[in-house]
This record gives C-alpha cells, structure tokens and sequence, in this order.
C-alpha cells in the first residue's frame, strides 16, 4: 500500500511541476516581443508583467534595483546576473524613466580575494 501511495504521490507532482512549467512558459511567451522587433522600440509608458529592454534590445539585467538623479539624468543600478550566479552591477541611464541605456558594469565581482563581500559568485542584495 505505501508503495501504491508513493507512486501516485510521484505522478501527482509531475503533474503539477508540468503544469506550472507550462503555465510559466506561456507567460514569458506572452510577455516577450519576438527577436528584433525590440531593438528599436521607445518607450512611452510601463506596462506590468512585460519583459523591459534597453536601446539595443537586451532585456534589462538589474536585480534589486536602485534609481539615482544627477545632472538631469536618472541612474539605474542593479545586480547583474548570469545563468547561475553574479556578474556584478549594472548601470543604466535614461533622461525620462522609460528609456534605457546601458552604460556598462559600475562594479564587478573580485575574482582573486574569496572572502570579499563582492567575491565571484555571491548575491549582491
């Protein structure tokens, strides 16, 4: 009997995992512009749940963002991450909020010292 439970159990979760996975995949199709056809896009206004790119296309790649104003500019900077983990922070900068350019990494990861706080691998948050 516990056998029988366990099997079902298991068919049950590779249910839901598909599912959810399924469910997933859906949204980010839906939510992605297909390949080109953002390249050259500005923005005019935000709209929640979509992919957010920059002046060449690239999806925006700053987690844990923080915005600065100087000089009449805004300054987004945020943690860049890679597949599996940290590749330092990005900079944007844009004149209305919507825009973005990236400007480059403001601070990458220490690759020689393993026990700094920025060391390669870790989570910037």
């Amino acid at each position: 009997m516990r056998q029988i439970i366990t099997i079902v159990a298991f068919f049950v979760s590779v249910i839901v995992y598909t599912t959810a996975c399924k469910s997933h995949k859906q949204l980010i199709e839906k939510n992605t512009e297909p390949a080109g056809e953002n390249t050259a896009k500005k923005y005019a206004s935000f709209k929640p749940g979509a992919l957010w790119y920059d002046d060449k296309g690239e999806v925006i790649n700053a987690h844990g963002g923080g915005i600065l104003y100087a000089g009449n500019k805004y300054y987004l900077f945020g943690e860049k991450r890679g597949r599996s983990r940290q590749e330092g922070v990005n900079v944007y900068a844009s004149d209305d909020l919507y825009n973005w350019k990236l400007e480059g990494l403001a601070l990458a990861p220490n690759i020689t010292d393993t026990t700094s706080d920025i060391a390669s691998g870790c989570l910037m948050e």
